[in-house]
């Protein structure tokens, strides 16, 4: 079964980002970069900086309580 992580965009709303076969997160100060088995990759900006793994955590572990 598919699953997804709910993130809120600036001026989009809400937008749904698939957590099925990401291999890996890798964390950065203004952006989180998620990596899929496919070779796909999604990129999450923040627009302030951040310790640098303050989402790669929260991501994380909103991936593990939704598996």
């Amino acid at each position: 079964m598919e699953k997804f992580l709910k993130i809120p965009v600036s001026l989009e709303g809400n937008q749904l980002l698939s957590i099925t076969d990401v291999k890996l997160v890798t964390p950065g100060a203004t952006a989180t970069t998620l990596t899929y088995g496919s070779g796909k990759v999604a990129t999450l900006t923040t627009l302030t900086a951040t310790p640098i793994t303050y989402w790669q955590d929260i991501i994380e572990s909103a991936m593990i309580s939704a598996l």
